[in-house]
């Protein structure tokens, strides 16, 4: 009995680690997140061999919580907690975004300053429509900038609604460390912003299909998908939310010998074989 309930025990973390590297995964191939986590150091250390296990066992990490950051550039992360990737890529782009975006301010009221800077990176992840927020209520209405909510709670205090967003539970996600020289998290931010943007015009454009960048195409086809958007803004709008596929076999078996469009879909299929010119 002892001995699968053990087998048990290693499953269940297996799937924890399996789960947590997916959603490192998403963050890292997001190009706003991608330079963050570059400089960032993730902690988790469950699957450690023993000798390192002992360097880490009184790390910070939050009990009841997915993770926590420390202004070093440390995400401490529930070494067995389970979770799903996107709650874990949630989690990781919270705390990395707490770094951007200067978090680390000395307040007199620390926990009012935690739960206002954390509304504000909620509302900038809810924005981007990146991973899913394993908060149970909605934003609360009114999320401006991080001091004037500090302001607010200074004077008003903190309402149920306002709490719940952070990543570590009942305690602050951020941790003021030790200081010591950490990088200019700012201007790292604002190069994953660069590449956000410069990747979002591509996608648009047809050069690349996501915002990874992994997967480009400079064919014939594309660019003039790419001339299309930019000389017919209207029509082109349309024609950016399609898909190109150019794949012989598909246009094959599908008899296209030239081009066809699916609108259920959202695909524009190009046969390769046609040598459009």
């Amino acid at each position: 009995m002892a001995s699968k309930t053990k087998q048990k025990a290693r499953e269940q973390n297996d799937i924890a680690l399996k789960n947590f590297t997916a959603g490192l995964e998403l963050v890292r191939k997001h190009p706003i997140f991608a330079a963050l986590l570059q400089h960032a150091h993730v902690r988790r250390y469950e699957n450690a061999p023993y000798s390192e296990v002992r360097r880490y066992e009184n790390d910070p990490y939050s009990k009841e919580g997915l993770t926590r950051v420390s202004r070093n550039g440390y995400i401490y992360c529930h070494p067995k907690m389970r979770a799903e990737p996107e709650a874990w890529a949630h989690a990781l782009a919270h705390c990395l975004l707490h770094l951007g975006m200067e978090h680390f301010a000395e307040k007199e009221q620390p926990l009012f300053w935690n739960v206002a800077c954390d509304l504000v990176v909620e509302k900038f992840l809810a924005d981007l429509k990146f991973a899913r927020s394993g908060a149970e209520n909605p934003l609360p209405a009114g999320i401006n900038s991080e001091e004037r909510l500090y302001q607010r709670f200074s004077e008003q205090g903190l309402g149920e609604e306002h709490k719940g967003f952070g990543t570590a539970g009942y305690v602050p996600d951020m941790i003021f460390d030790s200081a010591r020289q950490p990088p200019n998290w700012p201007a790292v931010f604002a190069a994953g912003l660069n590449d956000a943007v410069r990747g979002a015009v591509n996608v648009v454009a047809g050069y690349q299909d996501d915002l990874s960048g992994e997967h480009q195409s400079h064919t014939k086809a594309a660019r003039s998908k790419a001339w299309f958007i930019s000389s017919y803004p209207l029509l082109g709008a349309i024609a950016a939310t399609f898909k190109l596929i150019e794949d012989t076999q598909i246009c094959q078996r599908w008899e296209i010998s030239v081009a066809a469009v699916s609108c259920g879909l959202r695909e524009i299929y190009i046969n390769p074989a046609a040598a459009l010119s």
